[in-house]
């Protein structure tokens, strides 16, 4: 990170947006995430930092991200990171209807994997009323569940989709003639876009919330009424 705050000192631009795993604020790490922020702050910016779970914005993925943006203290600016909610998007709103049966996996591996006591083999096969645990730069796909008696493995549009991205977004990479393991890739790599767009929106003073959650806006009424009037103990 210490080029970048070279590169910052050097060009001085407007704003910058730096998004990392939360093991950056891990113990043994904070030291050097305390140090950045100090070091923007010494070369002219002002910072604004917070944990973003992709799942409260409108994708059915649970990957969080530390997002800090720094503004150059001479842009007067009001700015603060964006709120989602869990607007109720699960995986098996984002699945396509017709895939092809090389997708599935036998029942042999699928019992193997349940059987393993490596936990993250384990969380590879997703239950399609729940959200998609994260999905990494790996050129081999996660597994989730159909039915009782069927698993198969993610699509590469269904990765993309994970990721925010829209299907012609997708087809433009599979038209370059990008392979399936590499979309796989990509899209684990990626930043998830709908939470790009609250970010930029906050920024901008654009309404974001129905372009990010699409038929699953919700009004702060409606999320009102779903809260429970009871906090279990």
């Amino acid at each position: 990170m210490w080029w970048l705050v070279e590169i910052i000192r050097e060009t001085k631009p407007k704003m910058i947006l730096w998004e990392n795993v939360p093991g950056c604020l891990a113990a043994d790490m904070r030291r050097n995430y305390k140090k950045f922020i100090t070091a923007l702050n010494t070369v002219g910016y002002h910072t604004y930092a917070k944990i973003l779970n992709a799942k409260d914005f409108g994708v059915p993925q649970h990957r969080d991200r530390v997002f800090v943006l720094a503004i150059r203290k001479d842009i007067e600016i009001n700015f603060e990171m964006p709120r989602g909610y869990d607007s109720g998007i699960r995986i098996r709103d984002i699945l396509e209807s017709d895939v092809s049966e090389s997708y599935t996996i036998n029942n042999d591996t699928v019992r193997k994997m349940l059987k393993s006591t490596f936990h993250q083999t384990q969380r590879k096969i997703h239950n399609i009323n729940k959200h998609c645990f994260t999905i990494c730069a790996r050129t081999d796909p996660p597994y989730v569940r159909i039915t009782a008696g069927k698993v198969r493995k993610f699509t590469a549009k269904e990765c993309f989709r994970l990721m925010g991205f829209s299907d012609d977004d997708f087809y433009k990479c599979k038209g370059a003639g990008v392979s399936d393991a590499q979309l796989y890739k990509q899209a684990g790599n990626s930043i998830v876009v709908n939470v790009l767009m609250a970010i930029f929106g906050e920024l901008y003073g654009v309404e974001w919330q129905h372009q990010v959650y699409g038929n699953f806006y919700k009004t702060e009424q409606q999320r009102i009424n779903e809260l429970p009037l009871l906090q279990a103990a």
